[in-house]
């Protein structure tokens, strides 16, 4: 399997990450910072990419990593917009570059 954009996924996921910093966490001094960790990777060998989450929450994992065969793979977390995962993947798959994706998807979200 190939992909267009061998670091698609990892581009989306850290710039997701990055992008939804959780200003309420800030705003909440003294008390705990619940985690939620997510990895996206590829395998230019191999063509291979993966996804996966770790977290507090129960059933994270129904909600954070999204992946298709052949596009690539994204993560949302944090006070991301949930539905990224699925619009990344259709703007991937129509062939955006990563960062292009991204600001799409950012553009289309006002929070």
């Amino acid at each position: 399997m190939k992909i267009r954009s061998p670091l698609a996924g990892l581009v989306i996921c850290a710039q997701l990450i990055l992008a939804a910093a959780p200003a309420w966490l800030h705003a909440r001094p003294g008390l705990p910072h619940p985690s939620t960790f997510s990895i996206v990777a590829y395998d230019p060998a191999t063509g291979d990419l993966g996804v996966a989450v770790s977290s507090k929450f129960p059933a994270v994992g129904v909600m954070v990593p999204w992946a298709k065969a052949g596009v690539g793979a994204v993560a949302t977390q944090a006070a991301a917009n949930l539905a990224f995962g699925e619009q990344g993947l259709k703007l991937l798959e129509q062939g955006l570059s990563a960062p292009d994706a991204l600001a799409k998807l950012l553009d289309s979200d006002t929070g």
